[in-house]
């Protein structure tokens, strides 16, 4: 046999043999990587988020140009709101399999935790175009999300429509909705989208503290406290800690029970002392109990908080306690501060005209009045003080139709009663 062809068929079989081996080698990375990379999801999973980065990093020297590991890293970072990050590896897996659906929903809530909603709307709307993405309603719920903080919630709860047309039990899209409708004002919709959140997920605690908040805009105060207890039963020592006190002193306020209330008010504080609303509430609640010196004392307290966002709630409340005092003049110093502040707020507006018809400027109070009636055309109550006021400056006339209105808004109420009676005595005078 030629010496050369023999040479040349053993460079051959050696060629063959070195390829083998280097596809093993391949092969072997890979499924090194898989396991390391199975693993890293697991503690994600659990939370874990440094363990399965190592797990990640481990899987990436084997085998760097698996989408589903660069996937998996966008979704620790996102965890992580490190969203520029979450945002690269979520891109580098769709060029590595551009039709693969989850990556690209994925980019939509890095978009939207980046509060970039227009970019977040853009993915969602390209992947509810790939047929094969099989669970749509994520991103039609990511939608809902996008447009209500953008301020249209007709295309918010048409959104979460669609992904609860999809998956009707679908908690995100019906916690979603819940928001939204209490948004619209439609708030017993949004408690029933929400009983029907916590039939599914019976142990999010969460979703039970959004529970007992829409049952107190609806006045069901004894749902709304079962379900803050729950909040407790299920998440004692969570973040959630604080608003819980919080909220269980409004609940107690609102009740007139004011010890209560203040307990509660100063839990939330001992969880979280800079915590503004919880002071500014205490104040309120002393108000409540006529003690106006640790009213004044709360409201001044808060004050100083340089990150409490809504000064002008504290100084329209000492405006009150200074009333209530017989310091007419701080009373008055306190609510032009308070309206400086937010020139349209009703409370201080209407605080303001009874110590201006206390001092006897009553013209000035029906300039307040008018003025919190425009801001708050459906306040039956204010509509009542208003016609008061024309009466004191012989305006009878808008006094009759003050009162008429009255009837109009809250025509089954004791008020409505009243302003009935008044009404017909003034018509006497014109």
């Amino acid at each position: 046999m030629n010496r050369n062809f023999v040479i040349w068929i053993a460079c051959v079989v050696l060629i063959i043999f070195s390829a083998a081996c280097t596809t093993t080698n391949n092969e072997k990375k890979k499924r090194q990587a898989k396991a390391a990379r199975r693993l890293g999801e697991a503690y994600l999973h659990q939370g874990n988020y440094a363990a399965a980065m190592q797990e990640f990093i481990k899987a990436g020297k084997k085998y760097p140009d698996d989408h589903l590991l660069q996937y998996d890293l966008g979704l620790l970072y996102a965890l992580k709101e490190k969203y520029d990050d979450a945002i690269v590896h979520y891109k580098k897996a769709l060029e590595l399999s551009p039709g693969f659906g989850p990556a690209t929903n994925s980019l939509g809530n890095a978009y939207a935790g980046k509060k970039d909603w227009d970019q977040a709307i853009f993915y969602y709307k390209k992947v509810i175009k790939d047929m094969l993405y099989a669970t749509p309603h994520f991103a039609y719920s990511g939608m809902g999300n996008a447009y209500y903080y953008k301020g249209d919630l007709e295309r918010s709860e048409k959104n979460y429509l669609q992904a609860l047309s999809i998956k009707p039990d679908f908690v995100s899209a019906l916690q979603g909705l819940s928001e939204t409708y209490i948004a619209m004002g439609r708030v017993p919709e949004a408690v029933a989208k929400l009983e029907k959140a916590v039939r599914k997920a019976p142990q999010n605690a969460a979703l039970h503290f959004q529970l007992a908040r829409a049952y107190q805009l609806v006045l069901e105060f004894e749902k709304a406290y079962r379900s803050y207890l729950k909040v407790v039963e299920l998440a004692p020592e969570s973040a959630l800690a604080d608003l819980l006190q919080y909220d269980l002193g409004l609940l107690y306020a609102l009740k007139e029970k004011y010890d209560d209330a203040i307990v509660h008010y100063k839990k939330a504080l001992e969880l979280s002392p800079g915590f503004g609303p919880a002071t500014n509430s205490l104040g309120n609640a002393y108000a409540g109990k006529k003690d106006w010196d640790q009213a004044i004392f709360y409201y001044k307290k808060v004050i100083k908080d340089m990150l409490y966002a809504t000064p002008h709630f504290a100084y329209s409340g000492m405006g009150n306690a200074y009333y209530y005092k017989g310091d007419l003049e701080r009373s008055e110093k306190n609510y032009l501060q308070a309206l400086s502040i937010k020139p349209d707020f009703v409370s201080a507006l209407q605080g303001l005209s009874e110590t201006y018809i206390a001092m006897g400027r009553v013209p000035e109070a029906v300039a307040k009045l008018e003025k919190a009636v425009r801001k708050a055309p459906q306040n039956a109550a204010l509509h009542f003080q208003l016609a008061r006021a024309y009466q004191l400056v012989l305006e009878f006339e808008k006094a009759y139709r003050s009162y008429l209105k009255v009837v109009e808004l809250a025509p089954e109420s004791a008020l409505a009663d009243q302003a009935e009676e008044e009404a017909r005595e003034v018509k006497k005078l014109f």
